[in-house]
């Protein structure tokens, strides 16, 4: 269940009054756009205020170069069918794709069910891989200029140390470079969706029909990344917590694909890249407790 649009956001309410989108029509609220149905086969994603034309063009940008690839898949991604200037918010009106999201299927799914929707979404999640992407650098997508390198190490190293320049003073002790030095080989060079999160993956009874949030987070990076992240996210990093009870079966999955080995060395660099989300009280929990080994 999402709050209402809090009613100190009248450009909000502007926005859906123009468009003639009622306040219950919410799918999602994420970190950089709120998600309405629009209309059967589509939906209106509201950039939050102060969001860029340029951003919102740069990600526009990128998903219709996926596309070219996304028949690979055997789940949807979203895709920009319209983009508007809507009393000073950008808007895209894009696909609506159907099904529920992968964490409130876990919610009310037996433990054998769960078990199963586990491994489809890793192995959804690492298809994620087939489509093209063509960049001469691991760098960001949707930033301009990027955090970009030439090392996966490099990278991964500058977009840690920027996050954890924002998330804070408590975080000063944590060395970028150190969580980045386990990966200094030069990994294949592809999409990478870093946010793999069970309510950005959608399911309809045991199969996945989409993968959605193409946002901020997504890189030029190693693709094999995304189902470490999801792994991590559903609970099976070493300090994670385990509330769906998945995380025998997604650390047997990693090792069937041989990356349970970095499981341990991904959280720390995961973690070190969302600690700037401290506003966010489960995401600032997870960083804190991985990064700094506070506990409740």
């Amino acid at each position: 269940m999402f709050p209402p649009v809090h009613n100190n956001d009248q450009q909000l309410i502007r926005v859906l009054n123009e468009l003639g989108i009622g306040a219950a029509a919410l799918i999602a609220r994420g970190g950089e756009a709120t998600v309405y149905r629009y209309d059967s086969q589509h939906i209106a994603r509201i950039a939050h205020a102060g969001t860029s034309l340029e951003h919102v063009s740069l990600r526009q940008e990128v998903l219709g170069e996926l596309a070219t690839s996304a028949d690979r898949l055997s789940f949807a991604i979203p895709s920009v069918r319209e983009k508007l200037a809507v009393q000073g918010r950008i808007v895209t009106i894009e696909p609506y794709l159907g099904g529920q999201t992968l964490e409130s299927a876990l919610v009310s799914a037996s433990t054998e069910q769960r078990q199963v929707l586990a491994l489809a979404a890793l192995e959804a999640v690492s298809e994620l891989r087939q489509l093209s992407l063509q960049r001469s650098a691991y760098c960001d997508l949707y930033w301009d200029p990027p955090t970009s390198a030439p090392t996966w190490a490099g990278y991964l190293e500058q977009r840690a140390r920027r996050s954890l320049e924002r998330a804070g003073a408590s975080f000063a002790g944590v060395d970028p470079a150190a969580l980045a030095a386990p990966f200094d080989r030069e990994p294949e060079r592809g999409f990478l969706h870093f946010d793999c999160y069970p309510q950005n993956i959608l399911v309809d009874g045991d199969r996945v029909t989409g993968i959605v949030d193409f946002g901020g987070m997504c890189m030029s990076g190693d693709p094999r990344f995304d189902p470490l992240t999801a792994a991590i996210y559903l609970g099976a990093g070493p300090r994670s917590e385990d509330s769906w009870g998945v995380r025998a079966t997604c650390c047997a999955w990693l090792a069937g694909a041989n990356l349970l080995q970095w499981l341990g060395a991904a959280e720390q660099i995961v973690a070190a890249i969302w600690s700037f989300a401290q506003d966010d009280p489960v995401v600032a929990k997870w960083s804190r407790r991985v990064l700094l080994g506070e506990v409740d």
